[in-house]
């Protein structure tokens, strides 16, 4: 492939979704930000048991859910021991917009929660209470919950594990099978699905020393899903004291867009934490290049990280770039055109004549150019 002359493992320019990405692979921050000290505050708070909201905003392409992803690698690294067993929980689940309603967030976040807390959470129930299902119900109080989970610890029998895997997600069931695990009503209204997602999250803190609730993509909802859903955050909120946080991204220009799409002024203020995705500008870039190509580099390999790329050549391809596209999703995929070009003619090195010629010359497969190349 293209990008093993310049010692990758894999092609560091492919734009993947963060959340699918390993989190030893995440690496590079935004330091540069004018606003990097919120976030900081931010992870203060959380770590410090704190109630607390954050917001992060910013053009499309601008690295929200990476800063988001390199959130969670941060806390998980503050939240661990000396023996890193993690101490704090971190639920992931975005608006999607293809199906922007509270149903579809709702199994979103509930499939985090199963992939990565339910076993820890069931044990540590186990552990306060036994195995008795009447002290189940006591402990989590909502017995059909508690049978559902109940089920699903002991798995007397693996169907009706399955069927109470299946509610869980809010799954239409049939009456006689939820009758057949000891579960009375479906999961078949957004408020049922609200109560549960609550308690399910108040029931994590039995295992871990806090709960982060990450919401992505909030401007894919619709203004009446967005008056709703910001009703429902406010009350996820306001239910704990202590040990909850609740960080948002969404795509604006300004924080208080959140508030033309309906979200409401309440969860505005209780999001008390801004982050906005400013532009990479030429000079920070190398920095943060260095630190991503080091992600994908063969462990042999001890030359410059910036390679292919040279400080300069780097620069001058994000000059040559419309400023308001200086964000890292653009600025990948150009380098990626550029690494690729730059295999096909044998270079090993693209320093600034090759980035002016391939500006200059085969804009076509390049994005975002300016008309005119600007003054470094």
């Amino acid at each position: 492939m293209w990008f093993e002359r310049y010692n990758f493992k894999e092609d560091p320019y492919v734009i993947r979704d963060p959340f699918t990405i390993p989190l030893d692979m995440i690496r590079w921050d935004r330091d540069d930000l004018p606003q990097k000290e919120n976030l900081r505050l931010f992870v203060a708070d959380v770590v410090n048991g704190y109630r607390v909201g954050l917001k992060v905003y910013g053009p499309g392409g601008s690295g929200k859910t990476w800063l988001l992803r390199y959130l969670e690698k941060t806390l998980l690294e503050q939240l661990g021991d000396k023996i890193a067993i993690v101490r704090g929980a971190v639920v992931y689940g975005k608006i999607a917009g293809l199906d922007p309603t509270f149903s579809a967030l709702y199994e979103n976040v509930v499939q985090c929660w199963n992939q990565h807390h339910r076993q820890t959470v069931l044990d540590a129930i186990e552990e306060e209470v036994g195995r008795d299902r009447a002290k189940w119900r006591e402990c989590i109080d909502d017995s059909d919950l508690a049978a559902c989970l109940h089920g699903i610890q002991y798995r007397s029998e693996e169907e009706k594990a399955r069927i109470c895997e299946h509610w869980l997600r809010g799954a239409r069931i049939g009456a006689k099978e939820l009758a057949d695990v000891g579960i009375m009503s479906s999961l078949d209204s957004d408020y049922r699905r609200y109560l549960a997602l609550r308690k399910l999250l108040q029931l994590t803190l039995l295992a871990y020393k806090t709960c982060v609730l990450i919401v992505d993509e909030l401007e894919n909802a619709p203004p009446r899903l967005a008056r709703a859903l910001g009703d429902s955050f406010r009350d996820l909120l306001d239910s704990f004291s202590e040990r909850f946080a609740m960080a948002c991204s969404y795509t604006a220009q300004a924080a208080d867009e959140l508030l033309d799409w309906g979200y409401g002024e309440f969860l505005f203020t209780r999001l008390e934490y801004d982050v906005r995705l400013d532009p990479v500008t030429p000079d920070s870039a190398p920095d943060i290049f260095r630190i991503h190509h080091n992600a994908y580099r063969e462990e042999t390999y001890t030359g410059d990280d910036l390679l292919p790329f040279t400080k300069e050549s780097l620069k001058k391809l994000i000059n040559r770039m419309d400023p308001l596209r200086w964000y890292p999703r653009h600025i990948l995929v150009n380098c990626g055109v550029l690494g690729r070009t730059a295999w096909e003619k044998n270079v090993d090195v693209i320093d600034e004549g090759f980035v002016d010629r391939q500006t200059s010359q085969r804009p076509e497969r390049l994005h975002y150019l300016t008309s005119e190349p600007r003054l470094m």
